[in-house]
């Protein structure tokens, strides 16, 4: 008789591999919310791997220094490898301004983690009028 060991257990003893060092070189990835918490490990572990890195935030200032705490986790200077754009996504006007920007600069993303989010539990009319 033949068993069929669920995914979600077999993971916990022999988990996936993650990719080599240098699999994403010559790569751009695009990380909203990259600022704290998952988003921050992601920019962190795509540069390890050898990515270009584009972080998001609500302001320059908190972008800044998330890119300064990849720089310090990952162990790289940054030579052009770690780029901060500013981006609200509650506001489509920011969105749009983003967009523009990155269209202007040389980056081309390959891969997007869209992990910008916030929970707001009061019901809240965007500037747009959203």
């Amino acid at each position: 008789m033949v068993y069929i060991v669920p995914r979600r257990i077999r993971d916990k003893f022999w988990p996936e591999p993650l990719p080599p060092p240098g699999s994403f070189l010559g790569q751009t990835v695009l990380v909203t919310g990259a600022t704290a918490g998952l988003g921050l490990a992601a920019a962190v572990h795509f540069s390890t791997l050898g990515a270009r890195v584009v972080i998001t935030s609500r302001s320059v200032a908190q972008g800044n220094a998330a890119k300064d705490e990849v720089e310090k986790r990952a162990g790289i200077v940054s030579q052009g490898k770690i780029h901060v754009f500013e981006l609200d996504m509650g506001r489509y006007s920011s969105c749009v301004e983003f967009v523009d920007r990155l269209r202007e600069s040389s980056l081309d993303v390959d891969i997007a983690v869209l992990n910008a989010g916030l929970v707001n539990a009061e019901y809240e009319i965007s500037p747009e009028g959203w």
